[in-house]
This record gives C-alpha cells, sequence and structure tokens, in this order.
C-alpha cells in the first residue's frame, strides 16, 4: 500500500494521461509543421532556429507543463471538478497575459526588428536571428518573475488537489523536460533538506507548493508530506517553515576565544582531547540561554557541511585533471556545486571566482591572484594531493565538532 499521503487515485491517474493525449499530439503536430511547412519569404533555416530558442530559452516548456497539471487537476477530487467552473472565468485571462510576456513580447520585438512587413529583406532577417534568443532569454526572465503574482490566482485551492497534479504525466513531464536547464523557485524547507537528497517528483512538489499554495494550504503539505521536519520546527516554537532559525546569543570573548582556539586546530591535525572543551563550552552557553540546538538546525548545520566538502572534493579533482591534461577542467557537478554555495550563502562570490582563477592557473603552469589581488605560484599536483588527503580528516573534525552542539 502507497504510503504517499498526495497519491492520486488509480482512475484520476487514467482520466489524466487520456485526456493529456491531445496535448502530445498538439505539440508533435506544431514541431512537424514549423519544421515541414515553407512560410513565403522565411527561410526554413531560420524557423529552425527560432523554434531551437523557444524550446531552450523560452518558457516554453514549463507552459507545457503547466497545461499538463491543468489538464490533471479536476479529476483529482469532485471539489477539483465543480471548482473548475470556476477557474474557468478568470484563469484563461491569467494565463493569456502571463504567456504574452513570456512568448508574445519576444515576438512582438522580433516582427518590429522585422518592419512589420509581408516582405522582409536578407539584411532584417539576419538581425532577426542574432535578436532571437536574446529577446527569449529576457521574455523567460519578465515570466518567471511575473509568475508568482500570476500564482495568487490559485492561493485559495485545497492543498491535496493541486499536490495530486503532480502525480501523473506532469512529473515525466517535469523530469524529462523541464528540470534541466530550468530555474525554479523552491521554499526554504526544500533547500534545507536538499534539493539533491529529494527525488524528481518531490522537488516538482515543493515548487509546486511553493508557487501555487496559499500560505495555511502550503503549512499542510508539509505536515503532511514531512512529518518529522514539520515536527522539529514546531519544537522550536517557529510559524514559519519558510524562514531560517532564529539567531543565536553572542559568546563571551573567553569562550570564543577558546571555541576558535579549537576551530583552528581541527583544521591541521586530528581532534581529540580538545572536544571535551568544545563541550564544557557548549555546556555552559545552551545553560546561559535556556536552549540547546535544535534538530533541523544540526540538519542544516550538516548539510551545509557535505555541500562544502562536495565543493572541495570536486574542486581537488579539478585540478588534478587539469594539472595532468595541462587543459582547464571546471565539470558541471563544480559549476552545480559552485552556484549552490552561492546561492545558500556558504562562500563569496569573489571566493569561488579565485577557485576557478586558481584551476585555469594549475592547468597553464601561470600565477594566479587570490580575492584579495595577492598574486601565487600554481599549484603542483603533489600540493593538491596533500591538500585533498588532508581534506578527510578535516571534514571528520568537523563532524565531530558539530555532535559535541547537540
Amino acid at each position: 500500500m502507497s504510503t504517499d499521503y498526495f497519491q492520486s487515485h488509480t482512475i484520476s491517474l487514467i482520466l489524466s494521461w487520456i485526456f493529456s493525449i491531445p496535448i502530445v499530439i498538439a505539440a508533435i503536430a506544431g514541431l512537424v509543421s514549423m519544421l515541414l511547412e515553407k512560410e513565403e519569404g522565411i527561410p526554413r533555416l531560420l524557423l529552425i532556429w527560432i523554434g531551437l530558442c523557444i524550446i531552450v530559452l523560452s518558457p516554453f516548456r514549463y507552459m507545457v507543463l503547466q497545461l499538463f497539471m491543468a489538464t490533471a487537476y479536476p479529476f483529482q477530487s469532485f471539489t477539483a471538478f465543480f471548482t473548475l467552473f470556476l477557474l474557468g472565468i478568470y484563469i484563461p485571462i491569467v494565463l493569456s497575459i502571463l504567456y504574452a510576456i513570456g512568448l508574445g513580447l519576444p515576438f512582438l520585438g522580433m516582427l518590429a526588428i522585422a518592419g512589420f512587413k509581408t516582405t522582409i529583406s536578407k539584411t532584417r532577417l539576419f538581425f532577426v536571428a542574432v535578436a532571437c534568443p536574446f529577446l527569449f532569454f529576457f521574455g523567460n526572465y519578465l515570466f518567471y518573475h511575473a509568475l508568482p503574482y500570476a500564482a495568487y490566482s490559485t492561493h485559495w485551492l485545497n492543498a491535496k488537489d493541486v499536490i495530486r497534479v503532480t502525480n501523473g504525466p506532469a512529473k515525466y513531464v517535469y523530469k524529462y523536460v523541464v528540470e534541466q536547464g530550468t530555474v525554479l523557485e523552491f521554499p526554504r524547507f526544500a533547500t534545507n533538506m536538499g534539493l539533491e537528497n529529494l527525488t524528481s517528483k518531490e522537488r516538482l512538489r515543493a515548487h509546486v507548493a511553493a508557487v501555487y499554495l496559499g500560505k495555511e494550504e502550503f503549512y499542510y503539505y508539509i505536515y503532511k508530506a514531512y512529518p518529522e521536519y514539520a515536527e522539529s520546527r514546531k519544537k522550536n516554537k517557529s510559524d514559519n517553515l519558510i524562514e531560517a532559525p532564529q539567531e543565536w546569543p553572542e559568546l563571551s570573548q573567553e569562550k570564543q576565544a577558546e571555541l576558535n582556539a579549537v576551530s583552528e586546530k581541527m583544521m591541521r591535525e586530528p581532534l581529540e582531547e580538545d572536544l571535551e572543551r568544545v563541550r564544557r563550552v557548549n555546556k555552559n552557553y545552551t545553560k546561559r540561554i535556556g536552549r540547546q540546538m535544535t534538530e533541523q538546525e544540526v540538519m542544516i548545520t550538516t548539510q551545509a557541511i557535505e555541500t562544502i566538502s562536495q565543493y572541495k572534493l570536486e574542486f581537488g579533482r579539478c585540478l588534478l585533471q587539469s594539472i595532468d591534461t595541462k587543459k582547464p577542467l571546471i565539470s558541471d557537478d563544480l559549476k552545480r556545486l559552485r552556484g549552490k554555495m552561492e546561492d545558500l550563502g556558504y562562500a563569496r562570490k569573489s571566493k569561488l571566482d579565485a577557485d576557478f582563477r586558481q584551476i585555469v592557473s594549475a592547468a597553464n603552469n601561470e600565477v594566479w591572484t587570490d580575492e584579495s589581488g595577492k598574486k601565487f605560484d600554481p599549484l603542483k599536483r603533489e600540493d593538491v594531493l596533500k591538500w585533498r588527503n588532508n581534506l578527510k580528516m578535516v571534514n571528520n573534525n568537523i563532524n565531530k565538532y558539530i555532535r559535541c552542539h547537540r
């Protein structure tokens, strides 16, 4: 038996798939029509280029996801079916405005460049081709900024019905069509838990909950989908599941100096007897302020350490391969982890930029500049190997250090 509280009924899934078939047929027919039909005065190559820009740079793929979710919605419950009549009055207007922003404005820009004429010169066609990706990128930017405001129109809907639309065709459209290359809004609880620790469907649900649900329904979704996380927030007496944990009062100068000494040592050698100093400081501190580190705060701290560790390991791997091949390697994983480090505030952009410069320096055997402007000789292979071996010891120390605060 499924333990998924938001699982759809089998009949709902069947109806969702059946009524989604016309969307698939229309998408295929539109693509074939664009590729095979010849527009007078417009080269087919330009049409293909515009089509690629629409697919890759515009919000078109997300719009298709919205259509699949909207198609599945009325089959989730009788309540959802009857609310469809009210939604049908204003949702088409809301979507029309949203789609006009995301796709209409770029097309209008291309028509303006073309000159609104039936016969278009080759020069104007060239400038249309050049401007096309920039126009769709700009439309994409405006679309996702307008989306949260347009989504207010669904905040009164039932969370169970809205989340259930992610079970059928929408789940596969998101995973295979939308997720790659699309930057979506996710709530704080999802980033706290680690997006990489969630399945594709859970990430879709987190996005849908954050954008399309009202505040109370959003809380309801978290309590049902992640009861342990919700309870940890409840024990912490926090009524906001999106905000970060509360700040802690500062330590005394004496205690802070003691912890700083341990922190500096754990970057050089294994921690053993020093852990007792950390426990003693932590015990006195929690007794003074009257609270301990919550499960969620421990989880967030642990995930931060894991993210930083993953970044450093991948950074070291790229350094080694860059030295061996004499070609700079900045992998997709390193770019992804760098983005996460920057978004969550784990490292300054200037520091991350310096790391990437260091990779280029190691590959080309050139002097590199750190974030403060100081110049250094390029790293050698033995330096990187020694640093990577030391990293394991440091990560082990940090985990011991965190456990002392629990």
